[in-house]
């Protein structure tokens, strides 16, 4: 009876250890990611750098001068979400995404684009509209305009004055 029950022990003990490492198997899985980089004008990439970050220590590989349409492969990552960065191929503008593993091989494409030049600065004023309204300064330098018109605001006011101080009888 007592073996059998060791028997029984053992057996036990080893459904649950397989179970146990049958989970950790799982855990440990890894995933591998393909990433294809071409550029918008299908020129040679000159230099720069792919990195996979989401590890323990970011993972990098050399561009190098190799031509558009270059393959990556990273293998070996765990699952969840990873940050793909792709710097410094100039004159092209850096890239970062995020990418998540879940798959056994996850794929994807970049396509470097290079930065948009900004327009020339503009060094005259523009041209204005004609519209009719208003009135132009003339090179004369007459202010006989203007000192009409203060004229007429002084005789309103000290005729206003005159009004509203008269004495009442």
């Amino acid at each position: 009876m007592m073996k059998s029950v060791r028997i029984a022990l053992v057996a036990l003990f080893a459904l649950f250890g397989g179970l146990s490492l049958q989970a950790v198997s799982a855990q440990m899985m890894h995933f591998n990611l393909d990433i294809t980089i071409q550029t918008e004008d299908g020129a040679d990439i000159p230099g720069g750098q792919v990195c996979v970050s989401g590890e323990v220590n970011p993972i990098c590989q050399d561009i190098g001068g190799n031509p558009s349409g270059r393959d990556f492969f990273f293998s070996g990552l765990a699952d969840g979400d990873h940050t793909v960065t792709i710097s410094g191929a100039d004159p092209y503008l850096d890239i970062t995404d995020t990418v998540n593993l879940s798959q056994d091989t996850t794929s994807v494409t970049y396509t470097l684009q290079k930065e948009q030049p900004l327009p020339p600065a503009q060094t005259t004023a523009p041209a204005l509209p004609v519209t009719g309204a208003g009135t132009t300064a003339g090179t004369s330098g007459s202010t006989t305009p203007l000192l009409m018109i203060v004229g007429m605001l002084a005789l309103a006011c000290a005729g206003g004055s005159a009004f509203l101080f008269r004495k009442r009888r």
